[in-house]
């Protein structure tokens, strides 16, 4: 079965967290890496390079690999640096705010108001 690129970025992540130099593994993960990077968040990218940096295990395909990928991202201007993951939370945010019904976002405004009332008004009493 194939690695998804989380997984692989969390083993070299969870390796250099432990300082453990398994260079057969280390080599396995970096070679599975380049093969799907194109399917690797920012985060997993960044993750996965700060990993193999950590452990000083200079793998210069790898470090190309990611070189390119993040330099190819930086020139789509319609999908941005954020990329992927940053853009669906932000669509999710959007569209969970506007389904939210009125009656719900007034009972939050009143939970807060009544909040910050008895918040400062223990301030005053003390």
């Amino acid at each position: 079965t194939a690695w998804r690129p989380r997984q692989l970025s969390n083993i070299a992540w969870s390796l250099s967290a432990l300082a453990f130099h398994h260079r057969p593994l280390l080599g396995a993960i970096s070679t599975a890496a380049q093969n799907a990077m194109a399917h690797f968040s920012n985060r997993e990218l960044e993750s996965m390079s700060g990993a193999f940096s950590a452990l000083s295990n200079v793998d210069e395909a790898l470090s190309q690999s990611i070189a390119a990928e993040t330099k190819r991202r930086r020139q789509r201007p319609e999908q941005g640096w954020r990329g992927r993951e940053a853009g669906n939370r932000d669509r999710s945010r959007q569209q969970g705010e506007a389904s939210k019904p009125q009656q719900v976002k007034e009972e939050k405004r009143n939970r807060d108001k009544r909040f910050s009332g008895v918040v400062g008004k223990a301030a005053f009493e003390k």
